[in-house]
């Protein structure tokens, strides 16, 4: 099973990778970051789209110069080369966030202003404003989804919480991977044959078509975060749902790829 850990020591860092998963054909990039009250310099992914989900703290997603105040469960979705910046208020501010297809990172140029571009908005959801389902001790929050996006590559994040004595039996999803963050609680966690009790900040990867399962075994509720990958290698849809072509107005010289960061 393929397990990762959060705490305080490590920081921002990236939970899943394909190279990190040792599963080339995988699509899941997903991390923790953590800020505080100086602000980052903006950056932008000239080929992916991107989402954010605080889980813990209070702070600034700013997205193309535009400010977003944010506290727990807030989700901000940003489309390909929009800006974006962060900055903790109040004091530690920590995020979940997950890219698609990242192939590049790039800096605005020293005169280019940050401003909003027309038909270039980000989605921002608090979880009162999720498409809510209740059923059987769960309550799932839907928070992205490809209706609200407008692509089909971005194919969920949704916040789930689940009563003590709470069973999803064993399932499996056709062409996509998940990965189960949780934010709350002790989770035991079904894949295949494995079984094992996460508590809070792991996070689980389940492959194309696994089968898992997952129990609140405890007293108290769990809360997860679910993100959903499709599986560039599975998906029948158009090419572009995966790979956009990198905007033909950026400077080779301002790209940058993820092992040069």
């Amino acid at each position: 099973m393929y397990i990762a850990e959060w705490s305080k020591e490590k920081g921002s860092v990236h939970l899943f990778r394909p190279d990190l998963l040792n599963v080339p054909s995988s699509s899941v990039i997903l991390g923790v970051a953590v800020y505080g009250e100086d602000k980052t310099l903006p950056h932008a992914h000239a080929d992916s789209d991107e989402w954010f989900l605080v889980v813990e703290g209070k702070g600034n997603v700013e997205t193309d110069g535009q400010p977003n105040i944010l506290t727990t469960g807030g989700t901000v979705y940003t489309p390909p080369y929009m800006w974006h910046s962060f900055q903790g208020l109040e004091g530690s501010f920590r995020i979940l966030y997950g890219i698609y297809s990242w192939r590049t990172y790039t800096r605005p140029g020293e005169c280019e202003a940050i401003v909003p571009v027309q038909g270039r908005k980000p989605l921002i959801l608090s979880l009162k404003e999720a498409r809510a389902e209740a059923s059987g001790g769960k309550l799932s929050l839907t928070l992205l989804e490809p209706w609200n996006v407008g692509r089909v590559n971005c194919l969920g994040v949704n916040y789930c919480l689940y009563a003590p004595g709470t069973v999803v039996k064993a399932h499996a999803h056709e062409a996509l991977e998940q990965v189960t963050y949780v934010a709350s609680g002790r989770l035991k966690m079904g894949v295949e044959e494995e079984q094992k009790v996460l508590s809070k900040d792991n996070a689980v990867y389940v492959p194309v078509d696994a089968v898992h399962s997952l129990e609140n075994a405890g007293d108290e509720p769990v809360a997860v975060v679910n993100a959903y990958y499709v599986s560039k290698h599975l998906w029948l849809g158009s090419v572009e749902s995966f790979f956009t072509k990198i905007n033909p107005c950026t400077e080779p010289s301002r790209l940058r790829y993820p092992s040069e960061i």
